[in-house]
């Protein structure tokens, strides 16, 4: 007959005459849970004499009856261990379902940090410019602002790949004249070189109106990489009103290049 151990579902080849008429307590030699084992109606003793014990090869038996709780038994004999592996290999493995819910959580949750992560580490340039507090964190953990993509393809024109950066405005008099003058710098944050054209000045009010422009030379014809240019202009009898300049660079001629 075929045992059940009622806590851990791990299954034995009993003798039903091990158990006696009334049945006995046996002990699971996996979990060591107890429990009152009977046998089946059809092994009970007719006319006398008691039915030859069933086996199965490769299933563990236990030992004759006593008092106390026992464990299966393995068998004793080589013939018989050899078919106990024989029979192992040939029964249906008892899975556990929860066991295996637990793993595909498990790797669940570890490929969802993995990939929080990857978003969290490859865009903590954009994330660092949404939310600012973020910078310092990702500076204390060594991971300053992500490089920016390569662009897919080169930068054509100066207007496209230069900036204006350190502005300032200065105005001062000479002889009873006042007179405005523009500063700052050409960078080109770029591998290749360009040549500039003309710049042009714009100056506007408190409100961001334009009140005058002029086109002036930049300091040089050509700027070249990772180079920064310093510049500066100057504007006679400038409007009063004047708060903010704004640098572009000047657009084509008409029939130019």
């Amino acid at each position: 007959m075929i045992a059940t151990c009622p806590a851990c579902a791990t299954r034995y080849v009993v003798d039903p005459a091990a158990l006696g008429q009334e049945g006995r307590m046996v002990r699971c030699a996996r979990c060591r849970a107890t429990w009152h084992l009977t046998p089946p109606e059809d092994a009970a003793v007719d006319g006398g004499v008691q039915r030859p014990p069933r086996y199965i090869p490769g299933m563990e038996v236990p030992p004759a009856a006593s008092d106390s709780p026992q464990e299966p038994a393995a068998a004793e004999t080589p013939v018989e261990r050899a078919a106990q592996r024989a029979a192992r290999a040939n029964l249906p493995a008892v899975r556990q379902p929860a066991s295996r819910q637990m793993l595909m959580a498990w790797g669940a949750l570890g490929g969802a940090i993995v990939i929080f992560l990857g978003i969290v580490i490859g865009l903590r340039g954009p994330i660092a410019r949404g939310i600012p507090a973020l910078a310092g964190v990702y500076d204390a953990v060594g991971l300053g602002p992500a490089a920016p993509v390569a662009a897919t393809s080169r930068p054509r024109t100066a207007a496209d790949a230069l900036a204006f950066v350190s502005l300032g405005l200065k105005l001062e008099s000479e002889g009873g004249v006042p007179v405005l003058t523009v500063t700052g710098q050409i960078r080109n944050d770029t591998d290749r070189g360009f040549d500039l054209p003309p710049v042009t000045a714009t100056l506007l009010d408190a409100g961001r109106k334009k009140l005058y422009s002029w086109d002036f030379d930049p300091p040089a014809a050509h700027i070249g990489p990772r180079q920064a240019l310093a510049f500066s202009s100057r504007l006679s009898n400038p409007p009063s009103q004047v708060r903010e300049a704004v640098l572009t660079f000047a657009a084509p001629r008409p029939g130019g290049p």
